[in-house]
């Protein structure tokens, strides 16, 4: 059996018991969780979220690209539009220790990867050394964006890949 046959199979299993009907597009907590791509690192899992509990966008190292900014503020726009009024919204950026990206921190691997993207403008974003050090400039840029003054709050966390425990790293 493929892989990709053994997640139809587990899907077919989900569905046999899932009713999606009636479920808000709100999610139950005003909850947004931005983090990493790695698949040890599941903030469904390791946060035991429910169907429908947040919202959770994943990405490269966990990073807050332009792209996820945006993404937040149509977010926040449709929340908004559905509501009717300004929605409270928590933003939890959480890294990760032990991530892909520490391996692209040096000259050199910052240089193979400009050349492998044709810019050097990912090399600016995405490497982080540090999971301390590149959750406080997520959250740093998100608090200074545009999107902070609309009732959005940020907070920083460090996901630890051996214990499985989730640190506050910026209240």
């Amino acid at each position: 059996m493929s892989h990709l046959d053994l997640l139809r199979s587990r899907n077919e299993q989900f569905a046999e018991s899932f009713d999606g009907r009636g479920q808000p597009i709100q999610s139950r907590f005003p909850l947004v969780i931005v983090s990493c791509i790695d698949p040890r690192t599941s903030p469904v899992h390791f946060l035991n979220l429910e169907i429908g509990d947040a919202y959770v966008m994943r990405t490269v190292g966990g990073r807050v690209t332009d792209t996820v900014e945006n993404e937040l503020r149509i977010l926040a726009f449709l929340l908004e539009q559905t509501s009717g009024a300004p929605t409270d919204l928590n933003v939890m950026v959480i890294h990760h220790t032990d991530c892909g990206m520490q391996k692209i921190s040096s000259e050199e691997a910052r240089a193979a990867l400009s050349e492998h993207m044709g810019t050097d403008r990912f090399t600016k974003i995405y490497p982080a050394p540090n999971p301390h050090e590149s959750v406080q400039l997520d959250v740093d840029k998100l608090r200074s964006s545009s999107i902070a003054p609309d009732g959005i709050t940020v907070t920083g966390h460090v996901f630890d890949v051996e214990t499985g425990r989730l640190h506050q790293i910026v209240d």
